[in-house]
C-alpha cells in the first residue's frame, strides 16, 4: 500500500465512529444533507491509511447520551479547565481520555 504520509510521527489516532441518530432535527438535517457520507468516507480513509494505529469509539461507547453541555462540564471539571471550550474540544479531550484510561486498565491487568 502506498503511504503518502510516511514517515509519520503519528503513534495513535482515536476518533468517533459516526452513527446516524434519527432523534433530532439536527441529526436528520445531517443525514439528509450528505454530510454524513463525507464523514464516513474520511473516517474510512483514515482507518485505511493507519489500520494498526487507529482506535475508534461509537458515541454510545464513550459518552452514552450525554448532552453537549454535560460533556463540556465533565471535561472542564476533570482537567481543571477554567476557560470556555467548545463541544468539539470537549469531545476530543474526552475521547483521548477514554483511550488513555482503557490503556491504563489493560496495562494494570497484564
Amino acid at each position: 500500500m502506498l503511504h503518502l504520509f510516511e514517515p509519520t510521527p503519528v503513534k495513535r489516532l482515536v476518533f468517533e465512529m459516526p452513527e446516524v441518530w434519527n432523534t433530532t432535527t439536527r441529526g436528520n438535517y445531517s443525514k439528509n444533507s450528505g454530510a454524513l457520507e463525507k464523514l464516513f468516507f474520511v473516517c474510512g480513509l483514515i482507518y485505511g491509511l493507519y489500520p494498526d494505529r487507529t482506535t475508534y469509539y461509537t458515541p454510545q461507547q464513550w459518552k452514552g447520551q450525554l448532552k453537549k453541555e454535560v460533556t463540556i462540564n465533565k471535561v472542564k471539571a476533570k482537567f481543571n479547565i477554567t476557560t470556555n471550550i467548545s463541544d468539539h474540544e470537549a469531545d476530543a479531550v474526552a475521547l483521548g481520555s477514554k483511550y488513555i484510561e482503557e490503556q491504563n486498565v489493560r496495562n494494570l491487568m497484564s
